[in-house]
């Protein structure tokens, strides 16, 4: 779609540089949208961060295990946590994008939460990010949010867990129930995981703010209806113009009614100016 605000999650605007690395461009281009490789067998894959998701379970020997809950008797030793502090905590974040409807000049994208500003004690805390390879209003709104919601999780985890691990990827959400610190189902997303040679899992995480992702986990294989039972859906026919009038201003004004075979939540209106008249 032409209109901004038809913009999805995963878009990027760049020029790859051929000077610079394959991983260094192709990494400029993936945070954009969440996206993340993923290194297993040999291989790369891609994934999108989301929110999180009903974990899976699997059954083995009769045992089922919750992917992804992890509680105290699956870790190991001891979990050393690091804490950004106020230091990298924001109740507000600007971010500028050129924008191609105003000739690809910077524009200005400013968020603010009055929540985090209370939760700051009225104290303001402005950060900045950058979207190099957005070149849309909206996209560069959905990133500041996030960049902001996510501001508010700074906490950063290590910790060895048992070999159950190794149904774990880099890139999952875990909940993590842990007595020591309080915690019950607190989610973190795997930044890293090793495995050790003695079998025991090395596992890097970050706290995870869910309400940041506007990307919802997928939809369950059955929940989707068939292609085929979808019907083909014809075409409205095209609207009744009015003839075009001038305001005080000196704007067009212009006045259509929609067939009634125009049906709103499966169509839209969109407007483009040409210098021929093909109303005339």
């Amino acid at each position: 779609a032409k209109n901004q605000r038809h913009v999805t999650r995963h878009q990027t605007n760049t020029v790859v540089d051929t000077a610079r690395p394959l991983f260094e461009n192709l990494n400029s281009m993936l945070k954009q949208f969440n996206g993340i490789l993923r290194y297993s067998n040999g291989k790369y894959s891609l994934a999108v961060k989301k929110a999180a998701a009903v974990p899976e379970q699997v059954t083995v020997d009769g045992v089922t295990y919750t992917i992804g809950a992890i509680s105290d008797e699956d870790i190991i030793g001891g979990i050393s946590v690091e804490d950004a502090g106020q230091k990298g905590t924001y109740n507000s974040v600007s971010v500028s994008v050129p924008d191609p409807q105003n000739l690809f000049e910077s524009r200005s994208v400013t968020l603010f939460n009055s929540t985090y500003l209370k939760q700051d004690r009225m104290v303001p805390k402005k950060g900045d990010v950058r979207t190099p390879n957005i070149s849309n209003y909206f996209n560069a709104r959905i990133n500041a949010k996030q960049f902001l919601d996510d501001s508010r999780a700074g906490l950063k985890i290590n910790f060895t867990m048992a070999p159950s691990g190794l149904l774990l990827r880099a890139g999952d959400i875990i909940q993590l129930t842990y007595s020591r610190f309080g915690w019950t189902n607190k989610l973190y997303r795997i930044k890293n995981i090793n495995f050790q040679e003695n079998c025991l899992i090395q596992i890097t995480a970050e706290e995870h703010n869910d309400s940041g992702y506007i990307i919802q986990p997928d939809f369950p294989v059955s929940a989707v209806p068939a292609e085929t039972t979808a019907a083909n859906v014809a075409a409205p026919a095209a609207p009744v113009l009015d003839d075009p009038a001038t305001n005080k201003r000196g704007g067009v004004v212009l006045n259509w009614t929609n067939s009634s075979s125009f049906d709103p939540a499966t169509y839209t209106v969109q407007i483009f100016r040409t210098a021929d008249n093909p109303h005339g």
